[in-house]
């Protein structure tokens, strides 16, 4: 794999949108092994140090997921027939939404802001941690 020097220029880039989606198709595939690398890592730290570990991935869509058919058993909800069954659907539509939010929330706690400490001493803010 040869690096191919990159040329910035003051023409704009969609003014050959071929070549600008072909670049951006070529970047992203170049992107899928670190990405997942990332993820992969990610996920490994996360739950190494937990006590059920891995299984920690799936006991909150699991624990979701059972509560609807109970719910559609005692008529809470009405739900029409489904072309699998309706625990290995609703366990479906859980585990799709878990990996959705904590792909959203996943980077927040790791994009902290600088703030002053909460404490105040001799009535004056101490310095930042910054």
């Amino acid at each position: 794999m040869t690096i191919q020097p990159i040329r910035y220029s003051a023409d704009p880039s969609l003014s050959s949108p071929g070549l600008f989606f072909r670049a951006a198709l070529a970047d992203l595939a170049a992107s899928v092994r670190p990405a997942r690398l990332f993820a992969l890592s990610s996920i490994r730290s996360r739950h190494r140090r937990a006590w059920l570990g891995y299984l920690w991935l799936f006991v909150p869509a699991i624990a979701t997921a059972a509560a609807c058919p109970a719910l559609r058993y005692n008529n809470i909800i009405v739900v029409r027939d489904t072309l699998i069954p309706y625990p290995l659907f609703a366990l479906t539509g859980m585990l799709l939404w878990q990996g959705f939010v904590e792909g959203i929330t996943m980077p927040m706690p790791s994009s902290k802001l600088c703030r002053p400490k909460d404490r105040v001493h001799a009535g004056e803010a101490e310095a930042t941690d910054c």
